[in-house]
Order: C-alpha cells, then structure tokens, then sequence
C-alpha cells in the first residue's frame, strides 16, 4: 500500500474492526430516527466517510431511508453534505456521506459571534437556494441538521444535512401520507395545515428565520404548538421579543422570515442570502414589514370567504339564518376534530398492512382478517360518535378498502363520505383511485374519462403519495401504455411501498409486449417481457409478499416461456422452475385470482410442450382439472374463464391424440363463454378449429363449425387483425377446402382464401413457423387439387417445411407436414 494512503487511514483502523461490504466501521458518530452513523473507512475509493445505517427492517422506515439518499444526491453544493454511495448488504441498507468532522450549528451557537452566526446562515440560505433549483423543498431546516467544519483559514464552513423530509415541488408528495411532518418550532403555517399547494421556497426561508433566530436569541421563535393546532394562532412575528443589543436590521429579517403568510417572507432563500450578506457588509437591507393595515387584511384574509359568505348571506336571508348556520358550522367543526383521529387510523392500518406485505412470504389472510376487525370496530366508533362521524370515519373506511383492493367497496365509503359532507381533495382522490383501479383492475364496463380526470385534478390538492399512481390508472385506461409502464416505474422509485403502482407499472410493459407479439415484433416483445420481469424483480425486495407484484412478475416470466414454446425451445426445467415459484407465491392467498391465473396458465403451458415433444401432458392436465374444480370460485375474471375453456380444449386435444373420446371435454369447452385470449391465440377459435379436426377425421362436414369460426373472426380481420387472428382463420379455409377436395368440389376459392391469409400472417409474423408450415399444407393440397402443378408446389411445400423448422423444430402443423411429405 502506498504511503498516500496510509497517511489519510484514520487511526483506529487495523484488522479486527467489523466490516459491511466495502466499509470498515469505525466508532460510532450518533444515533437518530432513521438510525445510525459511524464513521468508516472505504477500502475501494481510500477515504473516510460517515456511513449511516439502518438496521430496523420496518419497510417504511427502510423507504423513507432511502428516499432520503436519492432526494439528497441530487444536490451537489459546496454547502451540501455530499452522498457518495447507497447500497443494501444481507438486508441492512446504508449511505454514505461526506465525513464533517465537527459540531452541529445548535452546539456550537454560544460561542458564535453575531458576523459569524449571519455569515454562516447566508451560506445556508445560498446553499438552500441550489436545492430550490432543482425543485427541492427540505421541510426540515434548523440548527441541529447544519454540521460545521473549520476550513484551512480557521473559520467554519456549514454543510446542511438530512434531506429525510425534501419533497419534490414537481413531483407527487415524497413523504408518507396524512402526517404533518417537520420540527415544529420551525415549522412554517402551511406545513401544520398540511396545505402542499403552499408549501416552496417561502416554507424554508421560514425555517431558515427559526434557525437564524434560535442561534441570536438562544431559543426558538415558538414552542411546539399542540397536535393539530396552527402556529399561526400561537404567536405573531410582529410580538417577537429580541435582545437589545440585536441590530434592527437583523430583527427585521428575521420578522419578515417569519411571516405566517408565505407571500410577505422573502421569495426566495438567495433574496434572503443577499439581504444578509448586506447586513455583514454593513449595507442596508431591503427587507420591509406591513403596516397595520396590512396585518389586518393578512388576518382577515384567512377567512375571507367564510366572512363574504356569511355577509351576504345574511343580508340575504336575515338575521334569522344565524341559528341554522350555527349549526351547521358546529357539525363542520365536530367534523374537522374528528379528521384527524381518523386519519391516523388510516394512517396505522396502511403502515400495518405495508409491513406485512413487506415481509418474506406468508399467508396474509390472517392479515386481512385483522385488518377487516379494525374496520368493523371503527364502523362502531363512527356509530358512537353521530352524524358528524360519518364523512372523517368513510373516508378512513374507504382507504382501508383500497388496502384490501376493494375497489367497488372503497368506491362505496368515499360516496359516503362525500354524501356527509366531506367534499375536499382527499375525498375526491379517493373516490377517483377506487372508480379508476375498479376500471383497470376488475374490469365491468368504462368509466366516464372526464369525470375521472376532473376528480384526479380535484384530489391534487391532497398531500399523498398516490398521485403518480393516478397518473399511471389514467393513463392505461386511455389505452395510453407506454405512459403507464413509465408512470408506474416512476411511482415506484419514488414509493417503494405502492405495491399498486408496481404491479401497474408491470402490467403496461405485458400489456406493450402482447401488443408488439400482434403486431409480429418478437424482439420488440420479448424486450418488453424481459424490461417488466426486471421491473418485478427489483419491486419484489419492497413487497415480498405481495401478490399482485408477484402476478407481475409472473406475467412476463409466462410470455417469456410462451415465446419459447412458440419458438419450440421451451425448456421443462425451466417451467419446473416457475412452477415452484409460484406454488410459494400462492402460500399468500389460495384464493387470490391473479396469483390462480399464474398457476393455471403455467400448467397448461407445460401441458402444450409435452404435447409438443410427443409426452403425455395428462398429469399436468389432470391437476389443472382439479385445481379449477377445487380452488376456483364464481364469478371468474377474464383470464380464468379463458384458462377453463383452454383446460377443457387441451384435455380434448389429448384425447382425440390417443385415440379416446374427445368430445365430453369439447362439449365442455364450447358451452363455455371465452372472453380473451390464451397465449396470444384467439380460443374460441382455436376450439372451433380442433371441432373442424375432429369432424373431417371423423369423416363429418364441418362446414358449419368452419363458418362459426370464421364469423367469430370476421370483427378482428375487419379490424387491424394481429397474426394469431389471421393464422387461426386460415387454418379454417384450409380445413374447409380439405373437406371440398375430399368430396370433389371446387376447392379453389376456399385454398386462395387460406393461402391470402397465411400471407398477412408471415406479413405481420415472419416468425410464425407454423404459418410457414401451413403453408406447406395449403401447398400440397393444391398439389392434390391440381396434379399438373404437384411437381413444383411439393418442392416450394418442402422450403416451407424447412423455413418452419428452422424457426421452431416441433409443432403440429410441422409435424403434420412432415407427414404428408413422407407419404409421396
């Protein structure tokens, strides 16, 4: 080792202190809410950092943790403590900072001169300035979270930390929802009332007065007000009492500073810094206060139009009104006391249930059942309390529900609360999340757009972290995916926690993959399926047992695996593999649909390439049969519905390959409703098709059965029909033209049809090997048809064959044309 390095190790370090990844910890530098700080040696870049650590596993402290690094790596200032490093080992997560080796600005405050308290906050203020650039708000300024080192020239240089509580003025809210958040004496009005809409610059120039304060006058300007109480009834800026020595300039800063009024502090932290810095270089200031004129319109102000309302209203009306509005007022009152208890409890359930689908797979039944307890005690609460109970009590009922993903019963307590009079912006996001997820989620029919996106813009005034997420249902709902897909990943980096937004975000890039796999674009698709499997992976860590995030992750891991059948190189270790995956998966909720459409689609997936390599998927099929019997529970989703008609198909396709009776099974499969499709082919028409097999083997017309097939089509071709769609109603005119040949009649017409279609399906899907191979097929039954021109067309048929097995070696149509070949 060099001497350079050896010179700046510090000088408890030697081989037996612990070590975490690339760090060996030093002594312990101090402990905090979020957790610890040591110092520690970087052994890869040769420095001395402060690592901060958090060993609590609590998910949403882990987030916040988190969130806190990627916040604060965003500036970079001199006067800003820099982020070296974020890493998560063996499950403890760290950052490393910059190491300031010094006292905070509250600890050092008695021996600071006044020149160098307001040299000092100047730098502060310049430095805070650089975070409101790039739209940073930090909520939580005051002298404890300043660290000061001296410099080469002896004098202290300030570094402003803990970025926990930055929230983004661009982007929805970064911190948890509901909760008022800061140290209060230093808070400013609008953060107490939890008003985001007037939380920015002006919020932390209110901090900044608080420290600055604090630092000349060895207090704060107020005590911590009592929970829910606004400080703005507590204290006047105008009655603040300085010490005599203060110079009235910095007295007027400060004053003005602490404005309850964002508009008269100053705008902007650098228009702070430059007034302070007048005041070091003995300038004057430019700071002013209103007079008392202006202090009464300011007061007045804040209820401005609850008085204009009553004015006129009295007028109006008479002084009669007074008793009705009195009341009135009353409940509105007893509802605002009761808010915030509601709230909280929301507030708890959703941390609760957060946790638990943070943890390692588990059975989370017992969790909803508790969860559903604690509704059904607060529904007694509400009952206990009266009328005025009802709206803060629905909401808190609504929100629950949403936990659940119980869209339409959410849906059902915001209408409540909004019936009892509780009409603001959380009522509004609410009622909007619920209608939007019910829309995405568990769809029965459109919501109206406009109405949606009018209360989405209604619930911006609420402070939450949902808003990204609305973005993200908004968006998919207007068929807008690839919005979604960025939406989500958005809303996930930013809210770990939103299992939602995760699952949303994964859902769009599937829903993008199938699109690109209509549309024939098998490297666009299975880019798409591999982004959205990463996705999955790296949402997993924060929802371990979540079940939709897992049905995510299973999405592009099954069209990933389908993409491989179609190519025929689907591995059965590989579907084994899954398989496993999400037998654990399932331990969360037996009963959960998206996690049963995993397993079933799984199966039936391993049933179809033992079909393919010539095995017998009876075992795979039989507990596919006993799972839809035993564990499917009416009404079914979508895809369920279509994995019980493809169970039924598949069970009836091995029959008739073993020479059983098909037709219980197919009977099964054709009374049943197919509402979507299965592994990219059309079902409905897939059964149909496997019915025209049967009859033309079985020496029946199916020229019917061909003709309901191709009406079930004809919307699709009318259409931008994908390749599947094309594929599937040129097997039928191949079948029907079989039948005409075998019957001498003029095939002709039926064999162009079925060769126009083949030709848009490699049109669209060049790397349809069975369209290739049905075109083999087409070929050597005009062959049959035209014996003059059997010569050439067999040797186009085997360039088919070729072309087909060059794409995937195994198949039915390849397998069937190889077999008509062979029996020249």
């Amino acid at each position: 080792m060099s001497q350079d390095v050896l010179k700046f190790q510090p000088a408890w370090l030697d081989a037996q202190c612990p070590r975490m990844g690339r760090y060996v910890l030093g002594p312990l530098l101090g402990k905090g809410g979020m957790g610890e700080v040591v110092e520690a040696w970087d052994v890869v870049l040769c420095r001395t950092v402060a690592l901060k650590i958090l060993r609590n596993l609590d998910p949403t402290a882990m987030i916040r943790f988190m969130h806190e690094a990627q916040v604060h790596a965003r500036v970079v200032h001199p006067n800003i403590c820099r982020i070296y490093d974020v890493d998560a080992v063996e499950g403890t997560v760290k950052i490393a900072m910059q190491l300031v080796r010094g006292p905070n600005l509250e600890h050092a405050s008695p021996d600071l001169t006044i020149p160098e308290v307001v040299t000092l906050v100047a730098q502060v203020a310049e430095a805070v300035h650089a975070a409101h650039r790039l739209k940073l708000i930090h909520r939580d300024l005051k002298p404890s979270n300043i660290l000061l080192e001296r410099g080469s020239d002896g004098r202290w240089i300030p570094y402003i930390c803990d970025f926990g509580l930055a929230m983004a003025m661009d982007e929805p809210a970064l911190t948890f929802p509901h909760g008022v958040v800061g140290t209060p004496a230093y808070m400013a009005p609008e953060q107490f009332r939890g008003d985001r809409a007037e939380i920015g610059p002006p919020t932390d120039v209110f901090g900044l007065g608080g420290t600055l304060h604090y630092l000349l006058m060895g207090r704060a300007p107020t005590s911590p007000t009592p929970s829910g109480a606004d400080p703005v009834e507590e204290a006047s800026p105008e009655a603040l009492s300085f010490r005599g020595d203060l110079p009235r300039d910095l007295k007027t800063i400060i004053r003005k500073c602490l404005q309850f009024e964002p508009a008269l502090r100053y705008p902007s932290a650098a228009s702070l810094a430059e007034d302070l810095w007048r005041f070091v270089n003995d300038e004057p200031v430019h700071a002013t206060l209103p007079g008392p004129l202006g202090r009464m319109w300011r007061r007045g102000h804040r209820h401005f139009r609850l008085v204009l309302t009553l004015a006129a209203t009295l007028g109006a009306l008479g002084v009669g009104w007074v008793a009705g509005s009195t009341t009135q007022a009353n409940t509105m009152a007893d509802q605002r006391a009761l808010a915030l208890p509601f709230a909280l409890e929301a507030l708890t359930l959703e941390k609760d249930f957060a946790l638990e689908r943070a943890l390692p797979i588990h059975d989370l039944r017992p969790a909803r059942g508790h969860l559903n307890a604690r509704m059904e005690a607060l529904r007694s609460e509400m009952r206990s309390l009266g009328p005025a109970a009802k709206g803060p009590g629905h909401l808190a009922l609504g929100r629950a529900n949403l936990l659940l993903r119980n869209f339409a019963g959410a849906r059902l307590e915001a209408e409540k609360a909004w019936a009892a009079g509780l009409r603001g912006p959380e009522t509004c996001q609410l009622l909007a999340l619920s209608l939007a997820s019910q829309a995405v989620w568990k769809p029965a029919g459109s919501p109206d757009l406009r109405e949606l996106e009018a209360l989405f813009q209604r619930g911006k005034g609420f402070a939450s972290d949902s808003g990204l997420y609305g973005e993200c249902l908004t968006a998919f709902l207007h068929v807008d995916y690839e919005k979604a897909a960025r939406t989500g990943q958005a809303a996930f980096h930013l809210h770990p926690w939103l299992g939602d937004a995760a699952a949303l975000g994964g859902l769009s890039l599937c829903t993008l993959a199938q699109l690109s796999l209509d549309r024939g674009e098998l490297a666009g698709a299975r880019a798409r399926y591999e982004e959205a499997k990463v996705f999955a992976l790296k949402a997993l860590p924060y929802g371990q047992s979540d079940d939709w995030i897992h049905h995510a992750y299973f999405l592009a891991a099954r069209g990933l695996a389908a993409m491989e059948w179609d190519r025929g190189s689907l591995s059965l270790e590989t579907l084994a593999a899954l398989q496993v995956q999400c037998d654990q998966a399932l331990q969360l909720d037996p009963a959960s649909p998206e996690l049963q459409e995993d397993w079933l689609g799984l199966r039936l997936l391993k049933a179809l390439r033992q079909m393919d390599l010539g095995l017998d998927p009876g075992a795979a099929l039989d507990a596919a049969m006993i799972f839809q019997g035993t564990r499917l529970k009416e009404p079914l989703s979508a895809p369920l519905q279509a994995d019980r008609v493809a169970i039924y198909w598949l069970q009836a396709e091995r029959s008739f390959q073993r020479g059983e009776d098909p037709l219980p099974a197919l009977a099964e499969a054709l009374k049943l409703a197919s509402p979507g499709p299965f592994l990219a082919r059309n079902l409905r028409a897939e059964v149909l098709n496997f019915k025209a097999r049967l009859e033309l083997a079985r020496g029946e017309d199916p020229t019917a059965t061909v003709e309901a097939c191709l009406a079930h089509l004809e919307p699709a071709l009318r259409e931008r029909p994908s390749w599947a769609v094309t594929q599937a109603a040129a097997e039928a005119w191949f079948l029907r033209a079989e039948w005409e040949a075998a019957h001498r009649r003029d095939a002709a017409a039926s064999l162009q049809k079925a060769q126009a279609l083949i030709d848009a399906t490699l049109q669209i899907n060049p790397g349809s090997a069975a369209g290739f191979a049905l075109s083999g097929l087409t070929l050597m039954l005009e062959g049959r048809v035209s014996p003059q021109k059997r010569p050439s067309l067999v040797m186009l048929a085997r360039e088919r064959l070729r072309l087909s097995e060059s794409l995937s070696p195994v198949g039915r149509h390849q397998a069937r044309l190889r077999q008509v070949l062979k029996g020249l």
